[in-house]
C-alpha cells in the first residue's frame, strides 16, 4: 500500500493555519487519486514488474513472438539477446542446440496471458518461458513498464 506524502504548508499564511489536519489529508488524498487516474505510477517498493526469460530456435521466431507480445500489450519491451548454446536432456539424451535467448519486460498481472501467448505462438513442444520477479529498478522505468502493459487502454 502506498502512503500519501505530507505536504509542507507554509505557516506564514494565516489561512493555512486555520485548516484542520483532516481537511488537508482528504485534499491531499484526492489530489493523489486524481494524479493516479491520469498517470499510473509505481515505486520500487510496490513494483509488480516481471522479466520473462525465453528461448527460440532462431532470431526470426524470437522477433515474431516478441513483436506480438508488445502489440498485444503483454510486454512493454522485448530484447533479443542473440545466439546461445543450450545443453539439455531431451528424450533420455543429452542434446546441444544453438538457440536465441530473449527477454520481455511485463507486469505481474500480464504474466499468465503472456505465457499463454508464448505457448500458442512457439514452435517448440515445450518452450522455455519463465517469469522472474523484479525486486528493484529505476522508478521511471518501472512506471513505463506498468503503463505500457495496462489492460485498460
Amino acid at each position: 500500500m502506498q502512503s500519501i506524502r505530507a505536504y509542507n504548508i507554509p505557516e506564514k499564511n494565516p489561512r493555512h493555519r486555520a485548516l484542520h489536519p483532516e481537511i488537508i489529508a482528504v485534499t491531499a488524498a484526492l489530489l493523489y487519486i486524481s494524479c493516479r487516474a491520469t498517470h499510473h505510477t509505481v515505486t520500487p517498493e510496490d513494483t509488480m514488474a516481471k522479466i520473462l526469460y525465453m528461448t527460440a530456435p532462431d532470431e526470426q521466431e524470437a522477433r515474431r513472438i516478441g513483436r506480438i507480445l508488445v502489440e498485444r500489450r503483454l510486454a512493454a519491451c522485448v530484447n533479443i539477446l542473440g545466439r546461445i548454446e543450450s545443453i539439455f536432456r531431451w528424450d533420455g539424451q543429452v542434446q546441444n542446440e544453438s538457440e536465441v535467448a530473449f527477454i520481455a519486460k511485463t507486469s505481474d498481472d500480464r504474466v499468465e496471458d503472456a505465457l499463454a501467448a508464448v505457448a500458442e505462438l512457439h514452435g517448440y513442444d515445450v518452450p522455455c518461458a519463465v517469469a522472474l520477479a523484479v525486486s528493484e529498478g529505476l522508478p521511471p522505468f518501472l512506471n513505463w513498464i506498468d503503463n505500457e502493459v495496462r489492460k485498460e487502454r
